[in-house]
């Protein structure tokens, strides 16, 4: 019996060569230190994605998927298991995301219901939390966290350049909450 996860992912921001030289506030490369091209990038993104998830698993990508709208790049994502779902990021072209059939679904934001979660690309204002959701997990903000339990951001920079499943953060907040 397949027993399928559901993954979390922001942020790979493939074929996207200047993120090899974004820094953050101390000058240090958020990516460029780590990957030597935009090629070793994507694969690394690639092979981690794939270790992880199996193909009648869940994806959701909270954003920012691709800098290059072209069919190098539908191969590449093509080639990505797990059932791929597209919550809308700031950089995201919705209509190729359609027109192509990449994604089972694409959201501007998603809320899972039994978890109490709200998924977004961009952290939700504090006001958002209450009876109903107590989490955001979110990207946008790369390699920064928002020092409060109900933000997870899963941006790559944070998240070891591979999906996180949904059973990991609730284990997290669990133990943050203890």
């Amino acid at each position: 019996m397949n027993t399928s996860k559901i993954w979390f992912v922001s942020d790979t921001h493939f074929y996207h060569k200047n993120i090899l030289k974004f820094t953050d506030e101390n000058d240090n490369l958020i990516r460029g230190s780590k990957f030597e091209c935009i090629e070793d990038m994507n694969q690394a993104i690639i092979d981690n994605w794939n270790s992880q998830v199996k193909p009648y698993d869940k994806v959701y990508h909270l954003g920012d998927v691709t800098f290059k709208f072209h069919d190098e790049f539908v191969s590449l994502w093509k080639s990505l298991n797990g059932i791929k779902n597209l919550v809308v990021g700031n950089h995201d072209r919705i209509g190729f995301f359609v027109e192509r059939k990449l994604c089972s679904k694409i959201y501007m934001s998603k809320k899972i219901r039994e978890n109490n979660i709200i998924l977004t690309h961009m952290p939700v204002h504090p006001s958002t939390f209450g009876y109903r959701i107590h989490m955001n997990i979110h990207g946008h903000v790369h390699q920064r966290s928002i020092s409060d339990s109900r933000y997870r951001n899963v941006s790559l920079e944070v998240i070891d350049y591979k999906p996180i499943s949904l059973e990991q953060i609730i284990e997290e907040a669990i133990t943050d909450y203890e």
